[in-house]
C-alpha cells in the first residue's frame, strides 16, 4: 500500500455515507479518463507483441531447417522457457514424439529453474520393451539435462493414479551414483542403480499394462 493511498484511506474514515458515494463516483470517473489515456498504449502493445511472435516464428522457421546432429537437436529442443514460439512448440513436440515412441519418456510443462521441458518417466506394467527404451532414453539425455538448485537431474513420474494422491519425482545425481523416488510431501525411496529404480517405479508407479482394481 502507498502512502498516497493510506492518506485517502484514512481521510475517508471520517466521511459520511453520502460524502464517500461522491467520492467513489469520482475516483470511478478518474479510472474511466485513465483507461481512456491507456487506449493507445495498450494498441502500441498489442502490435508489438504480434510483430515479436512473428519475429520468433520466423526465426524458429530458419533454426528448425538448418542441418544438427541428433545430440544438438536435443539441446535445442529441451530448452522452455515458457515464451517459445508456436512454431518450436509445434517443432519441439513433434521432436520427442518421435524420440521418445509409444512405450518411452512423457513430455509436459518445463522446470522454470532450469529453463528445460519436464521429461517424465510414464512405463507399463511388466514391459521389458519400455524398461529398456526408458533406461536407453535417459542414459542419453543425462548429459544435456540441467541439475536443479539441489544438484539433482529431476524427472516427472506420470502414473496409473495420474497423482490423485501425492505427485512424484525421479531425481538423478550421476556423481553421487544416486537414483531417487520422491514425493511432493519429501518422502523418498533411494536405489544403488538406474535399473533397480526403475523396475521399482514400473512396479509401483507404472502408467499403464496392469488393471489397477487388481491392486
Amino acid at each position: 500500500m502507498t502512502e498516497r493511498l493510506e492518506l485517502e484511506l484514512g481521510r475517508l474514515y471520517y466521511m459520511t455515507k453520502d460524502q464517500l458515494i461522491k467520492e467513489l463516483e469520482a475516483a470511478s470517473l478518474e479510472r474511466e479518463k485513465l483507461f481512456k489515456k491507456r487506449e493507445p498504449i495498450d494498441v502500441k502493445i498489442k502490435s508489438n507483441y504480434e510483430l515479436i511472435d512473428r519475429l520468433k516464428d520466423k526465426i524458429t522457421a530458419l533454426e528448425v531447417k538448418e542441418p544438427k546432429s541428433l545430440e544438438e537437436k536435443i539441446e535445442y529442443f529441451l530448452f522452455e522457457d515458457g515464451n517459445v514460439s508456436s512454431t518450436r512448440y509445434k517443432e519441439r513436440d513433434k521432436f520427442w514424439n518421435d524420440f521418445c515412441g509409444n512405450l518411452g519418456l512423457n513430455h509436459s510443462g518445463y522446470y522454470p529453474f532450469t529453463k528445460q521441458i519436464r521429461l517424465q518417466v510414464k512405463l507399463t506394467y511388466g514391459s521389458e520393451e519400455s524398461l529398456k527404451l526408458h533406461k536407453d532414453q535417459i542414459i542419453k539425455l543425462l548429459p544435456f539435462i540441467k541439475v536443479d538448485k539441489d544438484d539433482y537431474k529431476v524427472f516427472g513420474i506420470f502414473e496409473h493414479t495420474l497423482s490423485r494422491y501425492c505427485s512424484y519425482h525421479f531425481l538423478v545425481n550421476e556423481d553421487k551414483n544416486e537414483y531417487t523416488v520422491k514425493t511432493h510431501y519429501g518422502e523418498e525411496v533411494n536405489f544403488p542403480s538406474l535399473k533397480v529404480a526403475l523396475k521399482y517405479i514400473q512396479k509401483h508407479h507404472y502408467y499403464d499394462g496392469k488393471d489397477t482394481e487388481e491392486e
